[in-house]
């Protein structure tokens, strides 16, 4: 009897742990801010503010990845990066298997802000560098820590990026969904990998898998995609209703880049200390017609055009950075009644792609609409308002904007190749497809 409560206590004891493991794994591998002093994280291709951040194995390529700390004092920030699986999972690798240099390293590139009334610390980097270089294709973490003044380390900022070696190639289209209830709300994606003659894949089941990205969403990218059939060398991926995605419709915009001469629909208030701005009411989207004009499908760009000395252009220019003002900005959206069954949030990359608290909306009833009031550094950003059933984390777009076929996405089209006895996912190829072409 004795025994077999202790193999019980025993088992529960390795469920708890496991479960514990579970919980760190997935709190730590997705995009993610910890401290409410970070913002404006961006991470991409130098030169390519509203790209997947991703980069050629061997390249000349450079990622750029930077912050603001809003607390405006100087911090010890280091960082490290981590190889991961294709689903997101650590792989078996060690550091000096997958890359060159040093494990753990210090951010000393930062400035502070000048000519504004925020008070704030900008901190940036470049991948690789001198100081880190990569080994491997595939799946990357990047993690951000801080020192505090006792020497402990604390996890502040995790980015996902890739690290492609492009020895496979991608052929895509865009097809009518293979459902007719969603090819007037829906779009999907066909596409063929070739493999070279050289590269032998004896099980294309186990070997291959695929994952295809949305604007560069991960929290509705579908994973794990298996090749249909296959074609001499080349590998099909024509999957009837598998890759399908909501088309929602074009991304409303709010342009901050001028307090002195705002732009149409939005009011800006000088209050102590900073800026105020307050967006035109939106309306909800769902039946209204569709219309069609040019958006950044999700992302924003961080730019300040009242200093005529700062040179303009939708690239990394420094001192954007550092003159930018943080703004309380203010979105409201038009509600005769309150959804009583969903909670509103902004959502876009200027969330995070995460449904955050500081961007839920509040039900006025008195005046019959929602209204949220967030930090935005001076920039043009991208959002939708998701409507999400309450006590869940699903992100439901059509409910207040709608979908339409037509709507431009952008679509990232991501391949993993694991031979038979390797113990890590290669990133063999990375394809772009927009659909609107």
């Amino acid at each position: 009897m004795s025994f077999e409560m202790n193999k019980t206590s025993l088992f529960l004891f390795v469920l708890c742990f496991l479960s514990q493991i579970d919980a760190l794994t997935a709190q730590d591998n997705t995009n993610h801010i910890y401290f409410d002093n970070i913002r404006t994280v961006r991470f991409h291709p130098v030169g390519s503010p509203t790209t997947l951040p991703f980069v050629s194995l061997g390249g000349d390529g450079e990622l750029i990845f930077y912050f603001d700390d809003v607390d405006g004092e100087r911090k010890d920030y280091s960082y490290t990066i981590e190889h991961c699986n294709h689903d997101w999972t650590p792989s078996d690798l060690a550091f000096f298997e997958y890359a060159n240099g040093f494990q753990n390293v210090d951010i000393n590139d930062f400035e502070f802000s000048y000519r504004s009334f925020s008070n704030f610390a900008h901190y940036k980097l470049f991948l690789p560098n001198d100081n880190i270089s990569f080994t491997q294709s595939g799946n990357y973490l990047l993690k951000v820590y801080e020192e505090d003044d006792g020497g402990e380390k604390h996890l502040s900022i995790v980015r996902r990026f890739l690290v492609v070696e492009q020895t496979m190639g991608i052929r895509a289209s865009m097809n009518l969904p293979a459902k007719v209830s969603k090819q007037r709300t829906h779009q999907e994606i066909d596409f063929t990998v070739s493999t070279k003659k050289d590269a032998i894949v004896k099980n294309p089941l186990t070997e291959i898998s695929a994952t295809v990205l949305q604007n560069g969403r991960w929290d509705n990218a579908i994973t794990n995609l298996k090749p249909v059939f296959l074609k001499g060398t080349d590998l099909v991926f024509d999957h009837q209703d598998k890759i399908v995605f909501p088309s929602s419709k074009e991304w409303r915009f709010v342009d901050l880049r001028s307090l002195r001469f705002p732009h149409d629909g939005i009011e800006v208030e000088r209050v102590d200390g900073g800026y105020d701005a307050y967006v035109n009411l939106d309306r909800k989207r769902a039946y209204l017609p569709y219309l069609s004009f040019n958006d950044f499908n999700g992302e924003y760009i961080i730019e300040n055009r009242d200093d005529p000395r700062i040179p303009i252009n939708k690239y990394y220019q420094k001192d954007h950075h550092l003159t930018g003002e943080y703004i309380l900005t203010y979105f409201g959206l038009e509600s005769p009644t309150e959804l009583l069954d969903h909670d509103v949030y902004l959502f876009g990359a200027l969330t995070d792609w995460e449904l955050k608290e500081e961007f839920k909306l509040d039900y006025i009833a008195e005046k019959q609409y929602y209204e949220t009031g967030c930090w935005l550094k001076q920039g043009y950003y991208d959002y939708l308002y998701a409507a999400v059933p309450k006590g869940t984390n699903i992100v439901d777009l059509e409910e207040l904007e709608g979908n339409w076929y037509e709507t431009k996405n952008d679509y990232y089209i991501l391949v993993y190749y694991r031979p038979i006895g390797q113990r890590f996912d290669r990133l063999t190829a990375i394809q772009f497809l927009s659909s609107n072409r």
